[in-house]
Order: structure tokens, then sequence, then C-alpha cells
């Protein structure tokens, strides 16, 4: 399978909330552990959405950065050298064509066969190691972050024992997909082992998120929260503005009365669209309260998705007609 093939089987129906919600799903698991801890076939499960959760999260992480800044896409020449990746007419094509950016290409190249190899990748090209200093690391979450549950006196963080943790874990998965004799009749999975194994997961992506958005993201996209929802607004406003011409450009191609009539709807009915589709994003969040997950910002990056989908869609009609 090309890599473009492979692009596009993973992000296929896959809604834009989905992927902000890998690491919430892992710590919805935990608590879910607690009600099934005599679930033989759910705690089997574990291990397969701890490796596959890490995946996503680091393709995700990894496209984004190099998305976000030419700095991160130079600090992936060497690995891509080193991992002898191929890019051919197909890939540059699907780019071209906006089916997914030149950061997905580039994450979705990546070995991503252990948790180790997931993290090397991860530091050569955000130039970030995330273990650096462990003392700032844990004070900037205790004066800001809600991660108790995971980060405590008795629970600090460890990186021997994170990384001891997920290894494990990997070996685990590999047992149950490709020996099924031994994961069936010989295997046995202790509910606060792999309790640990959640935790230690949600802990890594958390902390990673939380470094490369304080360290990186906060360089271009301030840091308080009133001043976010400030900066989403003005892009927002400047995708509209786009739209906005892009509908005069349209309009200069019309012949008849009824054909401005069906635009004003259509622009209507995606500005309901809009309205509504993005409150749904944070439907997985409804439990959580505000402070922990400021859902507005969440809804106005959602907004902008769908907004850029709409300028896509608009410009792919202009050019076919002109």
């Amino acid at each position: 399978m090309s890599i473009s093939d492979k692009i596009k089987k993973s992000k296929e129906e896959i809604k834009y909330s989905q992927k902000l919600n890998v690491t919430c799903d892992i710590y919805n698991l935990i608590w879910d552990l607690e009600s099934r801890k005599n679930d033989r076939e759910f705690l089997m499960t574990i291990p397969i959405n701890i490796v596959a959760s890490n995946e996503s999260f680091f393709k995700e992480t990894l496209s984004s950065l190099i998305d976000f800044d030419e700095k991160y896409l130079n600090n992936s020449k060497a690995l891509i050298k080193r991992n002898n990746i191929k890019i051919d007419i197909e890939d540059i094509f699907h780019i071209t064509k906006e089916k997914f950016s030149l950061g997905d290409l580039i994450a979705y190249s990546f070995k991503y066969s252990s948790i180790e190899s997931l993290y090397k990748t991860f530091t050569e090209v955000s130039g970030i190691d995330i273990f650096a200093n462990i003392i700032e690391l844990t004070k900037s979450i205790d004066e800001g972050f809600e991660l108790e549950d995971v980060v405590n006196e008795n629970r600090p963080i460890d990186k021997n024992r994170i990384f001891k943790n997920l290894v494990e874990a990997y070996e685990i998965r590999n047992i149950i997909c490709h020996d099924y004799l031994s994961a069936t009749h010989k295997l046995i999975l202790e509910p606060e082992k792999l309790k640990d194994f959640l935790m230690d997961t949600y802990l890594l992506q958390e902390i990673i998120t939380i470094e490369i958005s304080e360290k990186i993201y906060s360089k271009k996209i301030p840091n308080n929260y009133s001043q976010h929802i400030e900066y989403y607004n003005s892009i927002i406003q400047e995708k509209k503005e786009i739209l906005n011409n892009l509908y005069k450009v349209l309009e200069k191609s019309f012949t008849s009365e009824e054909q401005y009539t069906n635009l004003n709807k259509n622009k209507l009915e995606f500005e309901n669209f809009l309205k509504n589709d993005s409150k749904y994003v944070t439907s997985n969040f409804h439990d959580f309260p505000l402070e922990i997950h400021p859902f507005e910002t969440l809804t106005q990056t959602y907004s902008i998705k769908l907004i850029e989908q709409r300028i896509k869609n608009l410009t792919d009609e202009i050019n076919y007609s002109s």
C-alpha cells in the first residue's frame, strides 16, 4: 500500500473532533476499567488501544508541527534521508489537490513500531526533549493543569517508569495480535498494571501537548484564553472575507435572478450548518468543567476547518467552470 493510500485510509470518514480526542479516549478507558476488571475481552483491547492511540497521536502531532513551521520540515530532512523515504508522483498529486498536507505525507512515512522510535522521531522533529527538565515541567503542570490523577507525590513524572510501562504494553499487544494460543491460554492481564499503562500513555501524550503548546505554538498563538478567542475569531473573519470574495466571483457569472436567490439560500444554509455542526465538536467533553476544557476555542478551530473546506469547494467550482 502506498503512503497516499495509507493516509486516505486512515483519515477516511474521521472527523476533526475525533482527531482532537485521541488522548481523551485513553483517559476514558482508565475509568471504564474500574467497572470492567473481570471482562477479559475488554482487558485484551487495552494494550491494542494504547499502541493505536500512540501511533495516531504522534502522526497528528508530527504532521501539525511540519505544517506549522518550515523549521520542523527542515528538522525532518535527516529522518527522511535516513529512513530512505520515497515520495512518488501520486503523493505530489494528492498534496497539490489538497487531499492531504505535506506534514501528513512525512508523518505517515515514519516508522511506528516501538514507543522508543516514536519518541526519538518526535524529539528530532520538534527539537524538544520533554524530559530534559522534569522539575520545570512538574511545576508547570501543578500551576496550570488538572492532572492530579496521573501526576502527584506518589506518581511523579518518571521517564524510566513511563517507557518501561509502555514497552511492556507494546509487548503484550504483540502477543495478543500475533500469538493466539499464548494470548488465549497463557497471558495474564492484571487490571492494575493495565491501568498504570493507560495512565502513563495519557500522561505522555498530555505532557507532549503541553510542552509543544507552550514552547512552539504559543510563539505565534497567544497563551491567554481570552486572547485565544480573539486570535481565532480574527482567523474566522479572514476566512469569511475570502469566502465572500469567492461569492462575488461566482455572482459575476450569473445570468438570472434565480441564481442569485439560490446562492443566498446556499449561503444561509452554510452559516446554519457552520453554527450547528461546530457545537458538536466538544460533545465528548460534556462531562468536564469549562475551566479544564474551554470549549469555545475548540469550536472556533473546528469552524475554521469547515470554512476552509467551503473555500476549497468554491475555488474548485470556479476553476472548473472558468
